[in-house]
C-alpha cells in the first residue's frame, strides 16, 4: 500500500512504460543462443525484433539526457557503469514482448486510425493547441527520426497500447483505498520537544585500565579486523595510453571546424504564423499589414485567437521548411514577413522575440578536443593493445613487467577488507571499476586472473597478500577504545536524562516545566507529515516515532548528533477531510489508478516473457555500446 503514494509521471500509459524497466534481468550473463540475428537486430522476442536503429536512438537519447542533466559530457565507459545499456535494452525487450503478444493476437491498426491517433495525440500537439503538421515534423526531426520511421514506431506504439487499455484503462480506485491512502500521507502533526546535547568529550575522565578491558571486552566484535587483501593492479584504457603530444593544433583545428555546432549556442527565434487557405487571402493580409493593419487583428480577420498563431522557439536548423526559415530569420523583431509560399500554404510570420547565439572560442576548447582526438586514436588500438599484454600474461610475464611493455603504470592497494575499506574502516583510494574488489577477494594469491573489462577500459591485477581475520589486542586500539568508550559515556548520560523527562511526563506533569526545571529549552514543529523533513536538530529517524501514538504521545528520539538525545511529545493530529469526488482528489486516485494498473501490466509482461525465447546478439550489442555516445552522436 505505501508503493501508492510514490509520485507518477504524467500519462499513465507512459508510467506502465516507464514501469517495465522494473522488469530489467542481467542482459550480459544470459546464457542464451547469440547467432542467426539478421543484421539489424539486436535482440528477438519471440515474434518481434529489436532493431539496431532503435536501440541506438533510445541509447544516444538516454546518454544526452543525463549529460544534460549532469552538465558535461559522458564516456561510454561511464554509461555502461550507470546501467544505461542494460536499462534501455530492458525496455526495449518488454515493448517488444507486447508486439509479439499483438502479432499472436491479430491486432492492427488502419492507416485511417492511425492519422487520426496522431492527429489527436496530445504529445504530438504543439503550443497552439491544435495539430501542425510543421510542427510535427520539427518534432520527428528533434527526436532524429525521418518521417516514415515516427510513422511506424508510432503504429506500434499505439497497436501496443491497445493491449494495455484492454488489461487496465478504465480502472475505477475504491473510495476506502483513497480514504486510507490520504489519511496517511496527508495527517499533520504538531510535536513540542527538547533537545539534550552531548557534554564535550574533555569533561570525560579517561577510564580505568579495569573499565576499557571491560569495554573492549563488551565490543569485541567491534575491535575485530576482517579478512583483508592486498593487491595491484593497472589499467588500460583510451585515457591511459592516450598521446596527447602526438596531436597537431592544425588537426585541432579542423576538428573544431567539423563540430562547430557542438561548441555553439544556436541564435533561436520566437514565431508567430498565420496560414491562409489561398494566396489571395494571404496577400490581401500583407497589404494589411502593410497599411498598418496589426499582426492581431489580420489573425482575428481568418479566426485566429492569440494562441492560434503560435508557432514556437527554434533555431533555424529546426524549421524544416527552408522558405519559413529563410524568412523568420532574415526578421526583426516585431517585424512581420511577406507571404511566404510555405510546405503547407501561404503563411505570414512574425518574430517576437531573438534569443542571441554564441560559439566558443577554439582556444577555449582546444585541449578538449586534444583530448579527444588523442583517446580516440587509442580507442582504435585498444583490442590490439589488450592483445599484446595478453600474449605476454600468457607467456608467464608477471603484472608489474606486462605493464612496462606499455609504459603503465602499476598501483598497489593494501590490505583491504571486502566491504572496500581498510583495517581502520576508511575506504581505498578511488578503483577503476566498481567490482575491483570483489574479484580480488574470488581470487587468492598465485592465480593468473583474466582482465576485467568495462567498455573499452581493461583493468589487470593479482593478489599479493591474504591477512586473515583477527582479533586485534587492546593495546593496537587503545586511543579508539578510549574515545569509544568516551562517545558511549556521552550518549549514555544524554540517554537517561531524556528518560528521566519522559517519565515524568507520563506521570502527567506538563511538558514546558519539566523541560525548564532541567534546564533545556522548548520547540515546538508543526505541520509534520510522513513524507516531510524531520524537526530541526533531529534525526530523520525521529519523524517515524512522531507518527507512533496519539496525542500526549511521548518518545525518546536521536538527534543530528548521534550522541545527542531528544524527547518529544505529540500536540496535536490533524486528520485530513476526506469527500468522495472532491476535486482536490482527482490526482491522487489518477495516481493510485496508474499504480494498480502498473501492477496488473508488470505481471502481465514477465509472465509473456516467461513462456517467449529471448535472444540477443551480444556481438551487436558490445559494438554499439562502444560506438553510440557523445562523440558519435552529439
Amino acid at each position: 500500500m505505501l508503493s501508492s503514494l510514490k509520485q507518477f509521471a504524467s500519462g499513465w500509459i507512459a508510467q506502465i512504460l516507464l514501469v517495465l524497466l522494473i522488469l530489467s534481468f542481467a542482459v550480459w550473463g544470459i546464457a542464451d543462443i547469440f547467432t542467426g540475428f539478421g543484421a539489424g537486430s539486436v535482440a528477438t522476442v519471440g515474434k518481434a525484433e529489436v532493431s539496431v536503429a532503435s536501440f541506438q536512438r533510445r541509447y544516444q537519447d538516454s546518454v544526452n539526457n543525463l549529460q544534460r542533466r549532469f552538465g558535461s559530457a559522458l564516456t561510454f565507459e561511464q554509461a555502461a557503469q550507470l546501467g544505461i545499456p542494460t536499462q534501455v535494452l530492458s525496455v526495449l525487450v518488454a515493448e517488444a514482448t507486447l508486439d509479439s503478444e499483438s502479432q499472436d493476437m491479430g491486432l492492427g491498426l488502419s492507416n485511417d486510425a492511425l492519422g487520426r491517433l496522431i492527429t489527436t495525440d496530445p504529445s504530438l500537439i504543439g503550443p497552439s493547441g491544435v495539430y501542425s503538421q510543421t510542427y510535427l515534423e520539427q518534432l520527428v526531426f528533434q527526436q532524429g527520426f525521418n518521417l516514415d520511421d515516427f510513422v511506424t514506431s508510432r503504429r506500434d506504439q499505439y497497436v501496443r497500447e491497445q493491449i494495455i487499455n484492454a488489461l487496465a484503462g478504465g480502472l475505477d480506485v475504491p473510495d476506502a483505498y483513497v480514504r486510507a491512502v490520504t489519511e496517511f500521507r496527508d495527517e499533520q502533526r504538531t510535536i513540542d520537544y527538547a533537545i539534550i546535547e552531548p557534554q564535550p568529550a574533555a569533561t570525560v575522565a579517561d577510564p580505568s585500565d579495569t573499565v576499557l578491558e571491560a569495554f573492549f571486552t563488551e565490543t569485541a566484535e567491534r575491535w575485530r579486523s576482517p579478512e583483508l587483501r592486498s593487491f595491484r593492479y593497472f589499467v588500460l584504457s583510451p585515457d591511459t595510453v592516450a598521446r596527447l603530444e602526438d596531436v597537431g593544433d592544425a588537426e585541432i583545428a579542423d576538428r573544431y571546424e567539423e563540430q562547430i555546432a557542438r561548441f555553439s549556442v544556436p541564435e533561436r527565434r520566437t514565431i508567430e504564423q498565420i496560414v491562409f487557405d489561398s494566396a489571395e487571402a494571404a496577400g490581401a493580409a500583407a497589404a494589411g499589414l502593410s497599411s498598418g493593419t496589426t499582426f492581431e487583428a489580420t489573425a482575428l480577420d481568418q479566426g485566429l485567437a492569440p494562441a492560434d498563431t503560435a508557432f514556437g522557439t527554434f533555431t533555424r536548423a529546426e524549421i524544416a521548411d527552408e522558405p519559413l526559415a529563410d524568412a523568420a530569420f532574415g526578421l526583426e523583431i516585431g517585424q512581420t514577413s511577406g507571404v511566404i509560399d510555405g510546405r503547407f500554404g501561404p503563411v505570414i510570420l512574425r518574430v517576437t522575440d531573438i534569443a542571441t547565439g554564441s560559439v566558443q572560442p577554439l582556444e577555449s576548447v582546444r585541449e578538449q578536443l586534444r583530448g579527444e582526438i588523442a583517446r580516440e586514436r587509442a580507442a582504435a588500438e585498444i583490442d590490439d593493445l589488450h592483445d599484446t599484454i595478453e600474449d605476454a600474461r600468457a607467456g608467464g610475464t608477471n603484472i608489474v613487467d606486462a605493464s612496462a611493455i606499455l609504459g603503465l603504470p602499476v598501483v598497489a592497494v593494501d590490505g583491504t577488507s571486502a566491504e572496500g575499506v581498510d583495517e581502520n574502516g576508511d575506504a581505498v583510494g578511488d578503483l577503476p571499476v566498481p567490482d575491483l574488489v570483489a574479484q580480488v577477494f574470488g581470487s587468492d594469491v598465485g592465480l593468473e586472473n583474466d582482465p576485467i573489462r568495462v567498455g573499452r577500459t581493461y583493468v589487470w591485477y593479482d593478489v599479493t597478500a591474504v591477512a586473515a581475520p583477527r582479533d586485534r589486542p587492546l593495546t593496537e586500539v587503545r586511543d579508539r577504545a578510549i574515545a569509544a568508550w568516551k562517545d558511549a559515556e556521552l550518549a549514555k548520560s544524554a540517554q537517561e536524562q531524556a528518560e528521566a523527562i519522559r517519565t515524568r511526563l507520563e506521570e502527567g506533569e506538563a511538558f514546558a516545566t519539566v523541560v525548564a526545571e532541567s534546564g533545556l529549552e522548548v520547540a515546538r514543529a508543526e505541520g509534520l507529515t510522513r513524507g516531510g523533513a524531520a524537526p530541526a536538530g533531529l534525526a530523520a529517524e525521529a519523524l517515524t516515532h512522531v507518527f507512533d501514538g496519539p496525542v500526549g504521545h511521548t518518545a525518546v528520539v536521536s538527534g543530528v548528533d548521534p550522541l545527542a538525545r531528544a524527547v518529544i511529545r505529540v500536540a496535536d493530529v490533524a486528520t485530513p477531510a476526506f469527500f468522495s469526488g472532491a476535486p482536490n482528489l482527482a490526482a491522487i486516485e489518477a495516481q493510485l489508478d496508474r499504480q494498480i494498473a502498473v501492477d496488473l501490466i508488470q505481471l502481465y509482461v514477465t509472465e509473456l516473457q516467461s513462456d517467449l525465447e529471448i535472444r540477443y546478439n551480444q556481438a551487436a550489442l558490445e559494438q554499439l555500446i562502444s560506438g553510440v555516445g557523445p562523440s558519435h552522436g552529439g
